[in-house]
């Protein structure tokens, strides 16, 4: 080889190196083939998932009566408070019984006056008969005896009728609590005159609820209510009818505390907005302290929902999140 043809050689080996150089191993070796990445594998899952519906509906109370007088008078006496609990049997209102009284009397005095007459009416129809049998008295008189007998009867009932009205109107001058219950305010004072009657437009002195059980009635869609017809149908869901468990809450609250029993449901639906109407029925248990009721749910709105244990489920498959890692 040529010295110079050595040097050519030298300098084209030193300009690879400096080339080379220049360039990290890590570009140089981005052509090559990448590793396979790591790959998930998970068995799908089969289970029964439980449906859940939610509705939207109001308390109300099993019992409600609107109290009325059912005698007129002026009202005497009231003897409850405002809002408080009552029990079944508790005197409410006292209108002015003396005129009832006085009516009570008369109705006695009548009936001894009709008793009088029937003593009187016999006495003389057994003499009329004595002198019938010895012919010494017309058939006339004698019938007019057993007339006399009968009419003076008579008035002996009709005046054991008008007594026992008139107690009736002196007990209705004593207004009873026919349920245990709450009671509203009071419509009318002390001093008022008070129209009675047994007619339902005679205005209501005040009203009373019951407090147990009590009722929680929601409307569903027309929908829901054939899904769950089918279910039950199907032998997927237990009888609507029949007790069906459900749960409720109240606006405020996040769990489901209160199990109750679906009780009713409504035997059409409404036309105009498609819904038919459920109720539910649920035993409440109150903490009572000297004539005191710790808890009162009446008429707060709340929520629905059905038994999550329910016999309604359908098979789902799913992915699990977390699964044995494998090189694909």
């Amino acid at each position: 080889m040529t010295p110079h043809l050595a040097t050519i050689v030298l300098r084209l080996a030193a300009l690879i190196f400096v080339v080379a150089s220049c360039f990290p191993v890590g570009i140089l070796a981005a052509d090559a083939p990448a590793a396979p990445p790591a790959v998930t594998v998970s068995q799908p899952i089969q289970r029964e998932l439980v449906e859940r519906d939610e509705f939207t509906g109001q308390f109300a109370a099993k019992e409600y009566v609107e109290i009325r007088a059912r005698v007129s008078g002026y009202l005497t006496e009231i003897h409850f408070e405002d809002g408080q609990i009552v029990k079944e049997g508790d005197l409410l209102f006292v209108i002015d019984p003396r005129p009832y009284e006085a009516t009570l009397a008369a109705a006695r005095a009548q009936l001894a006056q009709a008793n009088a007459q029937v003593d009187l009416a016999t006495q003389q129809l057994s003499r009329s008969a004595e002198l019938r049998k010895k012919d010494f008295e017309p058939a006339s008189n004698y019938d007019q005896r057993v007339s006399d007998l009968k009419v003076a009867a008579a008035a002996t009932e009709s005046a054991k009728a008008a007594i026992r009205s008139a107690e009736l109107n002196v007990g209705f001058t004593r207004i009873t609590a026919p349920l245990t219950g709450r009671i509203s305010n009071h419509q009318v004072s002390v001093g008022n005159l008070v129209s009675g009657s047994d007619s339902a437009a005679t205005p209501a002195l005040t009203t009373i609820v019951s407090l147990d059980p009590i009722y929680f009635y929601f409307d569903m869609s027309e929908g829901d209510y054939l899904t769950y017809q089918r279910a039950t149908a199907a032998g997927k869901l237990d009888e609507a009818r029949d007790s069906s468990p459900v749960y409720v809450r109240l606006t405020d609250e996040t769990e489901w505390p209160r199990r109750g029993l679906l009780n009713f449901i409504d035997n059409q639906v409404d036309r105009g907005a498609g819904t038919i109407r459920a109720r539910y029925l649920r035993k409440l248990r109150f903490l009572r302290n000297a004539g005191t009721v710790r808890a009162d749910p009446h008429r707060r709105l709340g929520a629905l929902q059905r038994d999550p244990h329910s016999r309604r489920r359908r098979r789902h498959r799913s992915i699990p999140q977390s699964g044995d890692d494998r090189q694909g």
